[in-house]
């Protein structure tokens, strides 16, 4: 992403099930991305910057259910707010549960309890390798191998959207 736009925001998120609500599966689970970048994609922004969504998710499974740790990396020229990302996240968590978006709070974790989130990388800046060393911190935990082990057969252990081919 850093080579194709001067700014880029990572944005570290968790989705949870609810207790008692019924598990998703894989392909509701990837259709939550593709809807979040496709909504992320159609909006208009300031200077006519494409945003460029990505998003990647790993499933973490506990006897309480499964969540996900996720990360959507957007281009900082058209957005510069981590709640873009946030609100497509609630609502089309809420879709694919089928509840209203303000049963999501709580659902969608925004990460922000040790220090900000919707961290901005600007090329060249001079605060560039902090920032960059933040996001790497930041996004390991997504890599992480303790509730990894007891992914279902059948359950992605990593997912996202997809990136299309440079033309």
């Amino acid at each position: 992403m850093k080579e194709k736009h001067s700014k880029v925001m990572i944005t570290r998120f968790d989705l949870r099930i609810p207790n008692g609500a019924k598990e998703l599966n894989n392909k509701q689970v990837g259709r939550i991305f593709e809807n979040m970048s496709r909504a992320i994609k159609r909006k208009e922004y300031a200077g006519g910057h494409n945003p460029d969504p990505r998003i990647v998710c790993t499933a973490e499974n506990h006897a309480s259910g499964t969540h996900y740790h996720c990360v959507a990396m957007v281009n900082g020229n058209a957005i510069q707010n981590p709640h873009t990302v946030y609100n497509a996240a609630e609502k089309y968590m809420a879709k694919a549960l089928d509840i209203s978006q303000e049963e999501t709070k709580g659902l969608v974790d925004y990460c922000n309890q040790k220090g900000k989130n919707g961290i901005i990388i600007k090329h060249g800046s001079s605060d560039e390798q902090e920032k960059t060393n933040q996001v790497m911190h930041q996004v390991s935990y997504l890599a992480k191998e303790r509730g990894k082990e007891q992914t279902p057969k059948g359950q992605h252990l990593v997912t996202g959207t997809r990136v299309p081919k440079d033309k």
